[in-house]
Order: structure tokens, then C-alpha cells, then sequence
């Protein structure tokens, strides 16, 4: 047995520690309902602005903001949004110099940490999991070999983009803006 002395330092130690506990649980639960509630919030105005700025003015918004680019968003959006970008992203350097070679695909690795470091909170700790989880449910997305993956338009993006913004293409619109002005 304890001395009556050392029972009771314990006892208020207890009473104290059990008092800390209860506030940082309800200060913890407030800041919880805060956060989900700025989250609604965010996807709500991130949905609405993703369809009322033009796809330049809502890519340069993105690019500024990478490190919440995913946040507030479903993970099968998310992933379907990163693999559109990565492929606009790869169509764009073989457009500007053929030489290089087309990769719009990601791994599951690579998808979990882009979303991460995107912003997304994942629902539980196995995030590779879940992004394979999502993959094999995902329309539109197409698996390329076990653990790579590319949205399935890949090929029609690379297309768009050679057009737009090959060199070619470049001199051709150069060209005819000379002749427009020479007139």
C-alpha cells in the first residue's frame, strides 16, 4: 500500500490530467466541425469556380495552388483530374519539342503522393489502397500494366496539343498573323 499522501497526489494528478483530457477533446471536436465545415465550403466554390472560369484562368488558379489542387474533393475526382493534367502536361512537352517522348501514365505510388501532396486527406492510413481502390472502379481512366495508369483520352490530348502548340503550328499562326497585318 501507498501512503495516504502519495494516494492523494495521484488522485489529483488523475483529477487534473482527466480535466486537461475533456477540454482538448471538446476543443479538438469544435476544431473538427470547423475544418469539415471550411472543407464543404472550399469544394462548394471550388465546383462553382472550376465551371464559371475559362480553362485558362481555372488551370492558372490550380497551378498557383497546388498544395490544396485536391482538397475537398472525392478521390475519384481527384485522381481523374490528376492523370487529365498529367497528360495535358506530357502533350505539351512533345508538342514544344518532338524529340521527347509521350508518358501521360502514373503509378498508384506516384497518384498517392500527387493527391497528398495536393491537399487530399485520405479517409483512412493505407492511401495506396485507396487510390487502387478507386482505379478499379474509375470509368475513363485505363490501366496500362499492373500499377500504371493514364486517363483513356491520352492519345486525343496529345493530338490537341500537337496542333495547338507545335512548333509548326506556331509559325503557321505566326505567318498568317504577318499577313493579316501586311494587308
Amino acid at each position: 500500500m501507498y501512503p495516504p499522501s502519495r494516494v492523494g497526489a495521484i488522485q489529483g494528478e488523475l483529477e487534473r490530467a482527466v480535466a486537461e483530457y475533456i477540454a482538448a477533446r471538446d476543443d479538438y471536436e469544435r476544431a473538427r466541425v470547423s475544418f469539415e465545415t471550411a472543407c464543404e465550403r472550399y469544394g462548394a466554390v471550388k465546383r462553382l469556380a472550376s465551371e464559371m472560369l475559362n480553362p485558362h484562368e481555372w488551370f492558372t488558379w490550380q497551378n498557383g495552388h497546388q498544395n490544396v489542387r485536391f482538397a475537398a474533393m472525392l478521390i475519384g475526382e481527384a485522381i481523374t483530374d490528376l492523370l487529365r493534367q498529367k497528360a495535358f502536361d506530357s502533350a505539351y512537352e512533345v508538342a514544344v519539342d518532338p524529340a521527347k517522348q509521350y508518358h501521360p501514365a502514373l503509378s498508384v505510388l506516384r497518384i498517392s503522393e500527387a493527391l497528398e501532396a495536393g491537399g487530399f486527406k485520405f479517409s483512412s492510413t493505407s492511401p495506396l489502397r485507396e487510390v487502387n481502390a478507386a482505379l478499379m472502379r474509375l470509368k475513363g481512366i485505363k490501366q496500362l500494366r499492373q500499377g500504371i495508369y493514364q486517363i483513356e483520352q491520352a492519345e486525343e490530348i496529345l493530338d490537341q496539343a500537337t496542333e495547338v502548340f507545335s512548333p509548326v503550328e506556331a509559325e503557321v499562326q505566326q505567318e498568317l498573323s504577318t499577313e493579316e497585318e501586311t494587308k
